[in-house]
């Protein structure tokens, strides 16, 4: 999987889980803009929802489940990609 592969995973993800209505999504979007941790049933909200489909998406494509950085709420799509990819 390339960089810009996974991006676009990210990038699909993102768009699924979009409660806040932010358009458009880029590489250069900050996943705080569209994520929440407040808008599901505990644990259950769009931010570990999507945090888990992605880990998916690594593991089912051979990558390592690297450990995530504390602040990759705050980075933008780009910016975790070259972090966990």
């Amino acid at each position: 999987m390339t960089i810009e592969q996974f991006e676009n995973a990210m990038i699909r993800q993102l768009k699924n889980l979009n409660d806040k209505g932010f358009n458009p999504i880029t590489r250069d979007t900050i996943h705080n803009q569209v994520l929440s941790d407040n808008d599901g049933f505990g644990t259950a909200n769009s931010k570990n929802i999507y945090k888990a489909l992605i880990r998916w998406i690594l593991k089912k494509n051979e990558h390592q489940d690297k450990n995530w950085p504390s602040n990759w709420f705050s980075l933008s799509v780009n910016q975790l990609a070259q972090k966990i990819l």
